[in-house]
């Protein structure tokens, strides 16, 4: 289960330096292995899948590991296909 801000935090945790920084510590732990699961067993059920896919499949983790922690969304998803970034030009 995600606990999704600091909203859910008790006063006395928020009144507490060392207990908060130990509450925030977890829970970016917590939703990082959560994200990072939710992403490793989309990409292993479909072997194929490009990086758009698991933008569909699995946004929230996606969304998530791209505000919070970049670099291991980028070792986790297949490389880019350069073909699908180009633009068509048409010359008429």
């Amino acid at each position: 289960m995600r606990i999704q801000s600091a909203e859910g935090m008790p006063a006395w945790l928020r009144r507490d330096p060392a207990l908060k920084r130990h509450w925030r510590t977890t829970l970016y732990s917590r939703n990082r292995e959560e994200a990072v699961t939710t992403i490793s067993h989309f990409l292993a059920a479909t072997p194929g899948a490009r990086r758009v896919d698991v933008l569909r499949q699995c946004s929230s983790a996606f969304r998530w590991l791209e505000d919070h922690d970049y670099q291991v969304l980028q070792r986790l998803l297949p490389a880019a296909d350069r073909r699908f970034g180009k633009r068509l030009v048409l010359d008429l």
